[in-house]
This record gives structure tokens, C-alpha cells and sequence, in this order.
């Protein structure tokens, strides 16, 4: 494979992680990384986040349109995307970074949220933590305030493989806000930091010590009297007993028997190398079984060692694939609540209409009632005020008939005095 595959893998990566970022459902789930592996069936696509529910949607809708989008727009084959949990979220920078963010548009001071957020970073093992927000933050001029908690590195391979860094941009009334934040993870190995090993063998006292060799006759005749003396001086250490092997075989050299064993003569010294060179023989034989018996315990130490990794890897794979299965049991539960409450919610959602129907109807008839009482009342009325004007209008034409009657009779009455008077004035005339 050339360089230019793993390149075009590694941009395509990145361009889809930019894609789900920006989606706001998968944003507001606590999105934090992708990773895509190419199996012989397709792509298989591996969604890092804090809420599960969020991203599969309602009946996996939502997680059907990542899947088409991630086929048609990015060219995946038979993508099959699957959701994980984050085992710790405060040590991912994108997972803090939109959560400062999300504080920040809320309307929390961003000094408080940024200091909260250090000291909850911290708490959860991490080494270092360093944010950065720039921005319109207190006036009209924009300016950049940096928060710092334990130690971050900033240059070399401790800032390339052990800092996670991520950057977020929010657009709020008074301008754009931009945050940076840095998290050293808690498994950062600095170069100037002390390593300890453990003892070759697991234990000080069996570790190899440095030794000084044994010096020829000299030696011997002055510790060497008996071969029990021999013996004891031997055992001391693994190391002595090399430096034995090797005066062993000087004395065999220097001890060649002649033709006449029987007419030799021999003196003292040589005696005594006759006497000890049995005792060394034994002693070099007994470390040649001490170290084998020792090479068979390191070797069999090992064999427990491999069966000991053997069995812990069989527990990991054993605890991820519980821990997979424990993720889909849950996100499937999440999904049949989150559908159990929508249904309850729609059937509750139905009576309160059904409710307030009922209501608007019953309101309705009422009003529609009251009008027609009201305009009964205004008829009613109207009817008794036109019968009072009618017996007004009566009583007035007889009060007027009867004031033209008591005119017309108080006319007569004096038509009838003045003839009365014409008559009288004419009969005292006569």
C-alpha cells in the first residue's frame, strides 16, 4: 500500500468527523470521534459518544440518515456505523470544549465555567489542562484569556501522542467566541521522568551480584585445609562458583601425570592441589545442576507469564464484547422508553386536545346560550318598552280627549252664560 492511501483515509476521516460536528443532534449528544475500519463486507463505522439515544433517534432514524449520508456524500461502502460510549468523557477535549461552550451561551461567566471545568478535568486524572477563549468577552474589544491547571506539554512527542486538542465557535449577540482546549492524558510518559525495573528474577536476593575471582595456591593454602573447608567457602554465591570452574581447570593443567606414577616424587603443595581438585570437580558440578534447575524455574516462570497475558487478554475481549452487548442492550432500552414516552406523550398529547375541545365546545354552547338569553332579554325589553310607550301614547290621548272635553264643556258653559246674559240684558231692555 502506498503513502497516499493511508493519507486519503486519514482526510476522509477527518472530513467526516467535521460533518458530524456540525450536525447539532449528534453535536448535543457529546460527540467526540469516529473510527473507520474496512472489512471484507464494507466500512464499519465506530461513533464515540456520551448520549446513545441521541444518535440512533427515534426508531434509528437518525442513525439511517448517517448511514446514507456517509454512502452518498462520502462514497462508503455498505457503511455499517455502530455507537459506543465514552468510558470518560472528561478527558476528551471536543466533549469539554462544546460543553464550556454550551455554558458560555447559556449566559455563565466564562471565567467560572472555564475554572469549574479545569478543576473537574483534573479531579478525573488528567495531567495538565490549558483553555483558550478569544473573543468579545466583557466589551466591544475582542481580546484572549488563557486558564491553565497541572502541566501540558507544548512541543516534541509528548504534545504529539499524549495532548488531545480541540477547538470550538459559538456566534452570540455581541460576536463570535472561539475556544481551544488542550488535555494531557493521566498515561503520558515524559523523558525526564524516572523508569524503574523490577529484579531479573523478581527478587533482589537472586539477582547476579559481581564478584572478584579466586587467587591460585596462595588462597588455598591459606582458607583450604580439608575439603569440608572448601565446600563452605564455595557455596556462598552462584558467582564464586565460576571463578572455581576456572582454577579446576588450571590445576587439571598444571597436574598431567608423568610415565612412572609409582617413582614420583611430590611435595607438599602438590599434595594439596591433589586435595582439592576433587572438592572443585564436585562444586562445578553442582552449579552446572544449580543452573540448569534455575534456567528450568525462569523458563517455567515465563510459560505462567504467557498463560497469565493469554488469560487476561481472554478477560479483556471477554469484558469488551459484555461491554458491547451491555451498549446495545441499553441503547435498545433507551430506544423502547424514548418510544413508550413518545406514545404517551402523543396519547397524552391527544387527550388534552380532545380535552380542550370538549372545553372550547362546552365554552361555545355557553356563550352561544348567553347570546341568545341576552337577545331574548333585549326583545323582551324592547317589547315592554313599546307596550309602555303604546299605553303611554293611550293614557295620553285620553288625558288630551279628556282636557278637549273639559274645554269644549267649559265653553258651552260660557256660550251658555253669555246667551244667558245677552237674554237677560235684552228682557230688562223690553
Amino acid at each position: 500500500m502506498s503513502l497516499n492511501y493511508f493519507v486519503n483515509i486519514n482526510k476522509q476521516s477527518l472530513r467526516i468527523t467535521e460533518h458530524l460536528a456540525n450536525d447539532p443532534s449528534i453535536r448535543r449528544a457529546g460527540f467526540a470521534k469516529i473510527n473507520i475500519l474496512k472489512t471484507p463486507l464494507g466500512h464499519r463505522v465506530v461513533i464515540h459518544a456520551i448520549r446513545l439515544g441521541m444518535i440512533i433517534g427515534k426508531a434509528g432514524r437518525n442513525i439511517k440518515r448517517i448511514t446514507e449520508e456517509l454512502e452518498s456524500i462520502y462514497g462508503l461502502e455498505n457503511p455499517q456505523v455502530e455507537v459506543k460510549e465514552l468510558e470518560n468523557p472528561d478527558l476528551v477535549a471536543r466533549v469539554q470544549a462544546d460543553k464550556l461552550l454550551s455554558q458560555i451561551e447559556r449566559g455563565f461567566h466564562f471565567r467560572r465555567a472555564a475554572h469549574s471545568l479545569i478543576r473537574r478535568i483534573i479531579a478525573s486524572g488528567a495531567r495538565g489542562v490549558e483553555i483558550h477563549i478569544s473573543g468579545k468577552l466583557s466589551s466591544q474589544r475582542s481580546r484572549s484569556e488563557a486558564f491553565r491547571g497541572g502541566f501540558v506539554a507544548k512541543a516534541g512527542l509528548p504534545a504529539q501522542r499524549f495532548v488531545d486538542t480541540a477547538v470550538a465557535h459559538s456566534i452570540l449577540k455581541q460576536g463570535v467566541i472561539g475556544i481551544r482546549v488542550k488535555i494531557m492524558s493521566p498515561e503520558a510518559d515524559l523523558p525526564d521522568e524516572p523508569i524503574f525495573f523490577e529484579a531479573p528474577f523478581g527478587d533482589e536476593n537472586t539477582a547476579l551480584v559481581p564478584f572478584a575471582p579466586i587467587s591460585g595456591k596462595m588462597e588455598s593454602q591459606e582458607t583450604v585445609g580439608t575439603p569440608s573447608n572448601i565446600e563452605t567457602t564455595v557455596d556462598s554465591s552462584d558467582g564464586e562458583l565460576e571463578g572455581l570452574e576456572s582454577e579446576s581447570v588450571d590445576t587439571q593443567e598444571a597436574e598431567k601425570p608423568t610415565e612412572d606414577l609409582e617413582n614420583a616424587t611430590f611435595t607438599e603443595d602438590d599434595q594439596v592441589e591433589e586435595d582439592i581438585s576433587k572438592p572443585v570437580e564436585e562444586i562445578s558440578s553442582e552449579a552446572e545442576t544449580k543452573a540448569k534447575v534455575k534456567e528450568e524455574k525462569a523458563k517455567e516462570k515465563a510459560k505462567v507469564k504467557e498463560e497469565k497475558a493469554k488469560v487476561k487478554e481472554e478477560k479483556a475481549k471477554e469484558k469488551a464484547k459484555e461491554k458491547e452487548e451491555k451498549t446495545k442492550v441499553k441503547a435498545e432500552e433507551k430506544a423502547k422508553e424514548k418510544e413508550e414516552k413518545t406514545k404517551v406523550k402523543a396519547e397524552e398529547k391527544a387527550k388534552e386536545k380532545e380535552e380542550k375541545a370538549k372545553v372550547k365546545a362546552e365554552e361555545k354552547a355557553k356563550e352561544k346560550e348567553e347570546k341568545a338569553k341576552e337577545k331574548a332579554e333585549e326583545k323582551a325589553k324592547e317589547k315592554a318598552e313599546e307596550k309602555a310607550k303604546e299605553k303611554a301614547e293611550v293614557k295620553e290621548e285620553k288625558a288630551e280627549e279628556k282636557a278637549k272635553e273639559k274645554a269644549e264643556e267649559k265653553a258651552k258653559e260660557k256660550a251658555e252664560e253669555k246667551a244667558e246674559e245677552k237674554a237677560e240684558e235684552k228682557a230688562e231692555e223690553n
